[in-house]
């Protein structure tokens, strides 16, 4: 459904008064033609070529100015999320019904019917799945529902929105945009199972109070695609997971990583607010595992006398490294941590990994050294838990042994952000890192998937998106992301 939604079409200002009901996610073409056209010179090209075929490809530089409009809504009849698409494409509207069916029978959808103006066709795609087409003068529809498009067929469908919160801010420039009602969003999860318990989690959290997120896609004078994800809250406390977030940093201020590192995350943090936000979830999904854990830490701050607050985390903003290793055929995560206190980190690590076997008596600890530094194996039987080492000010956290050699031994190099301004948070993945992610997620997977109706291969998507940056930065009200495909 959603990977409909970001690659379908519509068309025109006017179709915004052709939908059924208050939409929960909606999006905007503003020129599918001129946006399709500028693919050409983006990393995304192939991809293109691979959905559509040359005359359809043509088809599109040749058509007139035209705008695609589509939305998630909540369909009170059945009580589910529903999607809806219209197209107003003018002269044109027979010829992209062409394209709508001819990409659809390639995805593997077989028509039901034969496609008339102001008849509906279906399109089935095994027993429990329907896309119904509707095809007017100058608008092509599309709905799961026959009955929605019946309303669109008699012009009595209600608008996009009632609310104003569905326009997004005014961007100068865009091939894409849309946006996410979360009020409207989070009504329709409190009526589904585990509802008050996700909702104590989003409340720790902090994202009970996000009002909408917005989104906007360009194709950048260097055809590189660039995006801009917005997410607004209400209200002017700023807490969860927005107070963890520190203040913007300049990319060449960001520590070195491993040369072998496949993909990696910088952020700009408050370690003592990062503490009491797990510490909040944490008491909240697991009270007696939480509770014995706080037993353990204060008997340590009182053996010592010194405070995992003050002395380890400490009260100033650090910035908190995770990168991505390979070790023999997986890729796993290393975290490194400044602290605030060397020797007091090291007297903690040491006390605490004696008690953990109190916490759980299946746990092992082991204390060896690497290249003269004292470390912390885990175990449970034979499987490698975590392994901890400390080397200066940095503590490094990983699964194994054989990475955390790798972490505290192997030849550091600084990142290349020139592309991007200061920001809170940087990350990078490298196409050997999505490669390996999308062979072993379960997203990954999907995306795979559906790749593959169109022969598009894992390297070729691996390729795309290893060169893609990731920056945010917040402000007092909103979180702004940027994300760009097609920069080194």
């Amino acid at each position: 459904m959603t990977a409909l939604l970001l690659t379908a079409l519509i068309f025109s200002t006017s179709s915004a008064e052709r939908f059924a009901g208050d939409a929960v996610i909606w999006a905007e073409i503003p020129n599918i033609s001129q946006t399709f056209s500028r693919f050409e010179a983006t990393p995304l090209r192939s991809v293109y070529h691979q959905i559509f075929t040359a005359s359809e490809r043509k088809l599109f530089d040749n058509s007139p100015a035209s705008q695609l409009l589509a939305a998630i809504y909540y369909n009170k009849n059945n009580a589910i999320l529903d999607w809806q698409l219209v197209i107003n494409a003018t002269s044109y509207a027979s010829k992209y019904n062409q394209v709508i069916n001819s990409l659809l029978l390639r995805m593997g959808y077989k028509t039901v019917n034969s496609a008339k103006i102001n008849e509906i066709v279906t399109y089935e795609y095994g027993p429990n799945f329907l896309i119904n087409a509707l095809l007017l003068e100058n608008e092509i529809a599309l709905s799961p529902s026959s009955s929605i498009l019946q309303s669109i067929k008699q012009k009595i469908s209600k608008p996009l929105s009632s609310s104003p919160s569905y326009v997004a801010k005014s961007v100068q420039a865009f091939d894409l945009r849309g946006g996410v009602d979360m009020q409207r969003y989070y009504g329709i999860l409190a009526h589904q199972k585990n509802a008050s318990l996700l909702a104590g989690i989003l409340d720790r959290l902090g994202m009970l109070e996000a009002d909408l997120l917005t989104f906007s896609v360009n194709i950048a004078k260097d055809n590189s695609i660039q995006s801009i994800v917005e997410l607004s809250f209400k209200g002017q406390q700023v807490k969860g997971l927005r107070s963890v977030i520190g203040p913007t940093v300049l990319p060449q201020d960001l520590p070195k990583i491993p040369v072998k590192a496949l993909g990696y995350f910088h952020a700009s943090i408050a370690p003592l607010r990062l503490y009491e936000v797990v510490t909040l979830v944490a008491n909240y999904l697991n009270p007696l595992e939480m509770s014995l854990l706080q037993t353990q830490l204060s008997d340590i701050e009182q053996q010592l006398g010194k405070s995992v607050n003050k002395d380890i985390l400490g009260e100033v903003y650090r910035i908190w490294t995770l990168y991505f290793l390979a070790d023999s055929k997986q890729i796993l995560p290393v975290l490194q941590v400044e602290v605030a206190d060397a020797d007091a980190t090291a007297s903690f690590l040491s006390a605490l990994t004696n008690r953990l076997p109190i916490l759980n008596p299946d746990i092992e600890v082991q204390k060896s050294k690497i290249a003269n530094i004292p470390v912390y194996l885990i175990n449970r039987g034979n499987t490698s838990i975590a392994a901890l080492g400390l080397k200066q000010n940095q503590l490094f956290l990983t699964t194994s042994q054989s990475l955390l050699y790798i972490a505290l031994t192997s030849k550091a190099k600084l990142n290349n952000f020139s592309a991007i301004e200061s920001a809170s948070v940087y990350a990078h993945m490298g196409a050997k890192m999505w490669s390996k992610w999308l062979q072993s997620s379960y997203a990954g997977r999907k995306i795979l998937s559906a790749a593959a109706v169109h022969h598009i291969s894992k390297d070729k998507l691996a390729d795309i998106f290893g060169h893609t940056n990731f920056s945010l930065a917040k402000s007092k009200r909103n979180l702004a992301m940027k994300l760009v495909i097609g920069q080194n």
